[in-house]
């Protein structure tokens, strides 16, 4: 085995093992911090995140106001006196009884069906809650996935720059030996500690990134901003999405907001029924008893209806339901906008989305193996004395930046991914 070959090897693994103890160092806990991966995450994020839970006391809250709806009017009772004639009318007050003890029963009738309409339209807010706990539930989501997915780029990153110093170092030895023999320049070994120097930047910028992903993620499953976090970074960080058969009907169950339109507009046409139940007749019934001279009774039964559908009295109900009626149209038309909207976003991110699939598999094929393998013949003739130091470096140069287009390739993918799947369920 070529010698040259057993030490790159040898300072690669090194290296790699080196970033990941310095992640291990800098994040580990005093105690015991689990492993997650992004689905354990969101599933955290649903049980424990406040924001979701106020919708559980919202569809509460309709049910009782449905069940609410189905109470009586409550009944009156009256106690008074009644005096016949008028005092001061010229009749003499033996001529008859003038003040007589009166009681009043009255009981109004509910409108029946006002009361159905009514806990009708309390029923269908529950749906509609439960649509905007899962549109804001898909808001999370997406913002984990996009944390989640860049602590685990920037893991990777780390990881290279970790490596892409080894390579360094073990670049610079080989110009240190040959320094001794004349062979290179100081200069030469300035130049790559300043790439060092960058490097380092880059490890502490990454680090902080992380740090503030992680924060994001604790924030979003209603944990301490500083309590450790680990993801699991052996894994590919998302599944992928089938995109076929995602036809409007399916878009229509399947996206929150899409169902949201739909339930609105349920809703909307039961709020109308109950203004118009408002117009049906109300009937009350009230009874009257009063002691008269003698120790004789009488009493009074009356029934009274109300005739709000008169033309002069109902058109207040009658223009609220046209213009109920109205919006329950401007929300159609809003959902058949957003449908088609949506399609043609599901549809382009695919075709990027593919696009990407195609750059990341040239990557993984030709690009960084050519680059890799152009820095390694350059790196192997220096230490053989018959290459140049600037070609040296120039190819690491052109070999690191095109490992870092491929991860931020990788982040673009992923980025679209969850964008993707964000059109999926919104």
């Amino acid at each position: 085995m070529n010698i040259l070959s057993f030490i790159y090897r040898l300072a690669r693994w090194m290296a790699i093992g080196a970033a990941w103890l310095t992640i291990l160092a800098i994040y580990a806990p005093v105690g015991y911090a689990q492993t997650l991966d992004l689905q354990q995450i969101l599933d955290s994020i649903d049980q424990r995140n406040a924001s979701l839970r106020q919708y559980t006391y919202k569809q509460q809250a309709s049910r009782n106001m449905a069940n609410a709806a189905k109470a009586w009017p409550a009944p009156e009772l009256g106690l008074g006196l009644t005096e016949f004639p008028y005092p001061g009318s010229g009749k003499q007050e033996s001529d008859m009884a003038r003040k007589m003890p009166m009681i009043r029963a009255q009981q109004m009738l509910p409108v029946f069906g006002r009361q159905r309409a009514e806990a009708h339209y309390y029923q269908s807010l529950i749906p509609v809650y439960a649509d905007e706990q899962a549109s804001l539930r898909n808001q999370l989501r997406m913002r984990a996935r996009t944390a989640y997915v860049d602590i685990w780029i920037y893991e990777h990153q780390l990881s290279i720059v970790h490596e892409q110093e080894a390579q360094l170092h073990l670049l610079m030895d080989i110009l240190e030996k040959q320094l001794a023999y004349n062979k290179a320049q100081p200069a030469d070994i300035y130049r790559i500690r300043e790439k060092l120097a960058d490097l380092h930047n880059q490890g502490i910028s990454l680090q902080s990134l992380i740090v503030e992903n992680k924060a994001v993620l604790n924030g979003l499953m209603n944990k301490p901003i500083g309590e450790d976090l680990r993801i699991d970074t052996t894994q590919w960080p998302l599944a992928e999405t089938a995109v076929a058969g995602k036809d409007t009907t399916h878009l229509l169950k399947q996206r929150a907001d899409l169902r949201l339109l739909t339930h609105q507009q349920v809703s909307l046409d039961w709020q109308r029924q109950m203004v118009l139940a408002e117009l049906k007749p109300r009937l009350t019934f009230s009874w009257d008893n009063m002691r008269m001279a003698g120790g004789m009774y009488m009493y009074n039964l009356m029934a009274m209806i109300a005739l709000p559908a008169w033309p002069w009295a109902a058109t207040s109900q009658r223009q609220q339901a046209l213009s109920i009626q109205a919006e329950i149209q401007v929300i159609s038309q809003q959902q058949q906008a957003q449908l088609f909207e949506a399609q043609a976003e599901i549809a382009s991110l695919h075709a990027h989305l593919q696009s990407l699939q195609q750059q990341m598999q040239n990557y993984r094929q030709e690009i960084l193996p050519a680059y890799r393998q152009t820095y390694m013949t350059y790196l192997q003739n220096l230490s053989e004395t018959t290459g140049q130091v600037f070609e040296t470096l120039q190819a690491w140069e052109e070999w690191a930046a095109k490992q870092n287009d491929y991860l931020n390739l990788q982040r673009e993918y992923l980025h679209t991914h969850i964008a993707l799947l964000a059109a999926f369920e919104q």
